[in-house]
């Protein structure tokens, strides 16, 4: 599967996802600290990269960065 398709792919699930469904998704993946700062604000809260960069004083690319591996632990455990 490629990036792109990964990314609608996750991104479909969470848009429908219910706040259970996140916290047990998020219980299987085995986040760092600051992988679950991330994918609770992208997923749950629906905030965007830019404002989680500006809120933590990070970089966009950082954010991006952690997505990807966020994505490739939902794959590794073949969640979607």
């Amino acid at each position: 599967m490629k990036i792109s398709e990964l990314s609608k792919d996750v991104n479909k699930f969470f848009s429908t996802a219910t706040k259970q469904q996140i916290e047990d998704v998020e219980e299987i993946l085995n986040l760092t600290e600051l992988q679950t700062k991330i994918f609770w604000m992208f997923y749950a809260e629906e905030k965007n990269a830019g404002y989680i960069a500006d809120t933590f004083g990070w970089s966009q690319s950082k954010i991006y960065n952690e997505l990807a591996r966020i994505r490739k632990k939902i794959v590794k455990a073949s969640i979607l």
